[in-house]
């Protein structure tokens, strides 16, 4: 096809191998829309905003990534009144300002990851 048939069109190849052309302007139309993108947990999935906790008997997951919670959570017990994001399926929960840092999935690795990824003294091969 020549540049003047594609213009307005845009080709999507979707996560399930598919792909499909659709209209972003051309005829007048748009077939596809922009979304933000889901707060998920660390595992991928949408966490769900529960709103304001009336307890305090949840804790940031962003206090145990590298760069903290960005309220500045370390434990539970104070999070009274803040929103909070959950993940029921992995017992995940972020608060509103983590969902920022964190939410996306791609936000800094948490301790234990980030400990598991260095190599040890001596685990290191040796280049030849």
């Amino acid at each position: 096809p020549s540049v003047e048939d594609t213009v307005g069109w845009v080709r999507v190849l979707w996560d399930s191998g598919q792909a499909a052309d659709y209209r972003v302007g051309a005829e007048g139309a748009y077939d596809l829309s922009v979304v933000e993108a889901s707060i998920v947990c660390p595992k991928g999935h949408a966490l769900v905003n529960i709103g304001a906790s009336h307890d305090n008997g949840w804790s940031c997951g962003g206090s145990h990534r590298l760069r903290g919670c960005a309220s500045g959570i370390t434990e539970s017990c104070q999070t009274r009144g803040m929103t909070r994001f959950r993940c029921e399926e992995c017992d995940f929960d972020l608060c509103e300002p983590c969902t920022k840092r964190y939410g996306s999935g791609q936000g800094d690795e948490s301790e234990e990851a980030k400990k598991e990824a260095t190599p040890k003294k001596g685990d290191e091969s040796e280049e030849a």
